[in-house]
């Protein structure tokens, strides 16, 4: 005989394939077996049932949904699971206030004997209907510190939405002390204490994780956090202007990127910052950061600015602008050297092999627009 395991994974595998009669053929497989549901565990037997509610109530509606569950005979199922079954089926019929009314009477009746599967379950159900306080209050007795998983995650979005950013910071120190690595959860550590102006317990965060990394990986991005630290209090010497050492531009978002333009020109490295900010552009041209990344060099505040060269002729690297003889119009070529990003010509970038880009090479001045029009001379000048 076929275990209630295959019979559930065959009636999920019709649910979401969604074909004609598929979820009635879902529903008949697993009201089958309702009659063996005390050969399997509690906790698999409550999710055998919220596949069957949910595919019911989709199906066939809420009430015949409430009627199976009722049905269920009382040994099979012990109160809280029941309820919090019965909450979840009437949330989803949108019989919102009796949901309510049953989620927070079975958290109420919450005790020592609640199993860790009701608690986790519970919990799920409370954050799904909107009380993230009380999902919270669970969570933070489900969530192991010697490991991260999908609980971990719910915790954090439930503290996130009722604004207990401390508990976040509470989980990522334990989980650090255990040596346990998580980078999405240890860059929202490090924004978190930015946030509140935290900043030694930042740098002595990074520092500690440098001395001894998991993630070899994550090295350049660590040293790239901790060089804005150190911008921040004032300790420009300890700044990492290694290029090599930090992120390329390719690898962060315009939002970091332009925190390591602001510590590299902390830093006293402008030639290094605005090669960096150059680059962030034309990786993320639609971003309003890498904009104002470059735009910071043209404000006179801050470090010290930086004073581009201005070549004497044409050459990769290069900005040319010119007219076309006949006419008012300026028009600008960028001989584009860069081997972030391919040239784009809608931004008039051309790479050094482009035609005209080999004619305007060694140009100095004000030049004929012939010398490198390859199609023959249009008359007057450019420049």
């Amino acid at each position: 005989m076929k275990s209630q395991g295959a019979e559930h994974l065959l009636a999920q595998m019709l649910r979401h394939r969604n074909r004609r009669d598929d979820r009635q053929e879902a529903i008949r497989l697993l009201k089958g077996r309702l009659q063996d549901l005390g050969n399997i565990p509690e906790s698999s037997r409550a999710d055998y049932m919220e596949s069957l509610m949910q595919l019911e109530g989709e199906t066939s509606g809420l009430e015949d949904a409430m009627k199976t569950l009722k049905s269920l005979p009382e040994e099979l199922m012990s109160d809280t699971p029941r309820a919090i079954l019965e909450s979840e089926t009437l949330w989803a019929g949108n019989r919102k206030e009796e949901a309510l009314k049953i989620a927070t009477d079975t958290y109420s009746g919450i005790n020592e004997d609640t199993t860790l599967d009701d608690r986790r379950r519970l919990a799920s159900l409370l954050q799904t209907i909107g009380l993230h306080r009380e999902a919270l209050d669970l969570w933070k007795g489900i969530v192991r510190t010697d490991c991260v998983g999908a609980d971990t995650y719910r915790m954090i979005d439930c503290a996130k939405r009722c604004g207990a950013e401390d508990e976040i910071l509470t989980l990522a120190v334990q989980l650090r002390q255990n040596r346990v690595w998580d980078r999405q959860l240890f860059e929202y550590e490090i924004y978190l204490r930015q946030k509140y102006n935290d900043w030694e317990e930042c740098r002595k965060i990074l520092e500690e994780y440098l001395e001894a990394p998991i993630d070899e990986q994550f090295l350049p991005f660590a040293r790239a956090h901790l060089s804005h630290v150190l911008g921040v209090l004032h300790q420009p010497d300890h700044i990492e202007t290694d290029l090599s050492r930090l992120p390329s531009p390719g690898d962060v978002n315009p939002g970091m990127g332009r925190l390591i333009v602001q510590s590299l020109r902390v830093a006293g490295e402008p030639v290094k910052a605005v090669d960096f900010a150059y680059e962030l552009l034309r990786k993320n041209f639609g971003s309003l950061d890498a904009h104002l990344t470059v735009m910071s060099f043209m404000v006179p505040l801050g470090p010290k600015q930086l004073d581009l060269e201005r070549p004497d002729v044409a050459a990769p690297g290069t900005t040319v602008q010119y007219r076309e003889d006949g006419t008012d119009t300026s028009v600008w070529h960028i001989i584009e050297d860069s081997e972030c990003e391919p040239p784009d010509a809608s931004r008039n970038e051309y790479s050094p092999d482009h035609t005209y880009s080999q004619r305007m090479v060694g140009l100095r001045g004000c030049v004929k627009s012939r010398d490198i029009t390859p199609f023959g001379p249009v008359g007057g000048s450019s420049g």
